[in-house]
């Protein structure tokens, strides 16, 4: 049998509007129903032109955006708003959320599932499938989408959510999704996300246009505005994201996507005047690093020492090479790497088996060897914990020109997957690259690869010193 609430929901009663549904059917993982968890900001400048009526009884606002610093619950009253579409919008109701990736997708899909597993009612009346939320009863749909273009042409949409739409790169994605809106008099889009970093995006021209164009909506606080969140967690977040990062994450504001990666008193506090390059150290853990470039860009390996508060840098090392006369893995290179497995004890090696798969292959065989594959997550990984222990000074450097060069003059850019370090054109950033992975690693926790070492009869041949 129906529960009345079902009923109440299915019948189409009159006296149930999009407030009463939202605060009264939709309930957070806590179990406390929305309507107790809103707070004004939601109420008025989110819920209040979502629900707004022009004098004729039809939408006020068409087209809504809606920027928010992380943390503000955005996917949450993306997730909401397309399920109160849903029940309360009529029936043969078509709406379309996107995301800027899968993963994204299955986020937005487990938050509406959510709201409709901890409601009875709903439950009742809704099925949810893997990509579907439907009420069949009005031949209702909900639809999580790929984020190709492909998958938007056709659409006639009652909605149009798009989550995050700060991070989406596929301009013929928004295009045929936009413009699809305008098949039906009635049709909306909202998107909703955290502010960009480049002008040039989708996101800088929805902004741009809800600003100007009467019918749009744009809410763009730029300030932190979610009274749950813990404040001390943003101060410790403060000191470890550069600048730039922290104000569009947290603060919710357009930045440009790129900024100076350290400060100068960032590097002062790591400089350790008494310290200086080291070819032996027989105490403690080490890591090797190394990143090949053969021609244009320079190879370079960097020795960091694993210390009860960090890290410290015991010799930076680079080669350069030409087109006509590229770098020597195995003249110049693999001789460092032998020499080294010599003099420094606890040593293990990080290099990408992708730059040079047989020296990763034939010191695998007697040393021990971890990957560092330069995906999206790892470059993401390697620039976080870097910037880290250099903006705390947990590690310490010794006085090296062209290092501490670097350091000042490469950039912290934000890309789709996170922040990467990335030097100005004519520049370099070898041998700030080769320390991020060697301080990586020596951070980690989980083992690597141990296969030895038994490296003796290696190194019986081995005449070159790369000292």
């Amino acid at each position: 049998m129906m529960s009345a609430d079902a009923e109440r929901i299915g019948g189409g009663r009159a006296d149930l509007d999009r407030t009463a549904f939202r605060e009264q059917f939709l309930r957070l993982e806590d179990g406390r129903p929305l309507g107790e968890a809103l707070e004004s900001w939601q109420r008025e400048h989110v819920l209040g032109p979502l629900d707004a009526r022009a004098e004729d009884g039809g939408l006020l606002y068409r087209v809504l955006d809606f920027e928010l610093h992380r943390g503000a619950g955005k996917t949450t009253i993306a997730a909401g708003e397309a399920l109160t579409e849903l029940v309360l919008g009529g029936h043969h109701r078509r709406i379309y959320a996107f995301a800027v990736d899968e993963d994204q997708s299955r986020i937005l899909l487990d938050v509406a599932a959510g709201f409709v597993r901890r409601s009875p009612a709903l439950s009742k009346l809704l099925k949810v499938d893997r990509k579907t939320i439907r009420f069949a009863k009005r031949d209702a749909l909900l639809q999580i989408m790929s984020a190709d273009a492909a998958s938007a042409y056709g659409l006639t949409p009652d909605l149009i959510v798009f989550d995050e739409i700060g991070e989406l790169r596929n301009r013929a994605l928004f295009d045929a999704a936009f413009t699809s809106i305008a098949k039906k008099p009635q049709a909306r889009l909202i998107a909703i996300s955290t502010p960009g970093w480049t002008r040039s995006s989708v996101a800088w021209e929805l902004r741009q246009a809800c600003a100007k164009i009467d019918g749009y909506y744009l809410y763009s606080p730029g300030e932190r505005i979610a009274g749950w969140l813990d404040a001390a967690e943003l101060e410790r977040q403060r000191q470890l994201l550069p600048d730039h990062v922290f104000r569009r994450q947290h603060l919710g504001q357009w930045t440009e996507g790129e900024g100076r990666f350290i400060t100068t008193e960032d590097l002062a506090r790591c400089l350790r005047p008494d310290l200086t390059a080291q070819l032996a150290c027989a105490e403690g853990s080490h890591v090797l690093a190394v990143d090949l470039g053969l021609s244009n860009d320079r190879t370079a390996a960097a020795i960091v020492h694993r210390t009860d508060l960090g890290a410290r840098l015991e010799l930076i090392r680079t080669w350069q090479g030409t087109r006509a006369s590229p770098v020597g893995i195995t003249t110049e290179v693999e001789p460092f790497m032998f020499d080294v497995l010599q003099h420094f004890s606890d040593l293990r090696m990080i290099l990408d088996p992708w730059q040079a798969r047989s020296t990763f292959e034939r010191f695998a065989s007697f040393a021990r060897v971890q990957p560092f594959i330069f995906t999206g997550g790892k470059i993401d990984e390697l620039t976080r914990n870097l910037y880290a222990l250099l903006h705390a000074g947990q590690i310490e450097l010794y006085p090296d020109e062209e290092l501490e060069h670097e350091l000042l003059d490469v950039q912290v850019i934000e890309k789709s997957y996170g922040l990467r370090i990335d030097h100005r054109v004519g520049a370099h950033d070898d041998r700030v690259i080769a320390l991020g992975m060697a301080a990586w690693a020596a951070m980690q926790l989980h083992p690597v690869y141990d296969v030895g070492p038994d490296y003796d009869g290696y190194l019986e041949d081995t005449r070159i010193s790369p000292f």
